[in-house]
C-alpha cells in the first residue's frame, strides 16, 4: 500500500492521513510512525533554515534518515523494517529529490556559527 502511495506522488500530509486510518497499532509502532512523521515535518519546515539551531535540526534529521544503522531499534532503517515501509522510496522522495535545498544553505560549524 505504501509503495502505491509513494509511487502515485501523494504528499506527506496525505501519507499520514492514510496511515492513521489503518488498523490499530502497538505503542511502539505508534512511536515509530510518529518519529517518521516528525522527520518529514522537520525536513520540510527547516529545509531552508538560516538560524543555526534550525539548521542543526534539519542536519540531524537528514543524517537520521540517511543512516543505515540497524543497531538501534529506533533508527530509520529498523523502523522501516518493523513497519514494512519502503525505506529506499522514502529516502529518495525526502533526501534525494528534495536534497538540492540542503546544498543551497550555508553550512553551520559545531559552535553554531555560519561556516566560511
Amino acid at each position: 500500500m505504501v509503495n502505491d502511495v509513494l509511487a502515485s506522488g501523494i504528499g506527506p500530509e496525505q501519507f499520514r492521513d492514510i496511515w492513521h486510518r489503518t488498523v490499530e497499532r502497538s505503542g511502539e509502532q505508534t512511536l515509530m510512525l510518529a518519529m517518521v512523521e516528525q522527520a518529514v515535518d522537520d525536513l520540510g519546515h527547516y529545509r531552508t533554515a538560516r538560524r543555526p539551531e534550525h539548521q542543526r535540526i534539519f542536519d540531524q534529521t537528514y543524517r537520521w534518515l540517511a543512516a543505515n544503522d540497524r543497531t538501534w531499534p529506533y533508527s530509520f532503517a529498523c523502523i522501516c523494517e518493523m513497519l514494512d515501509l519502503p525505506r529506499a522510496a522514502i529516502r529518495t522522495r525526502l533526501l534525494i529529490e528534495d536534497g538540492h535545498a540542503k546544498a543551497e544553505r550555508a553550512p553551520v560549524d559545531r559552535r553554531g556559527s555560519f561556516a566560511a
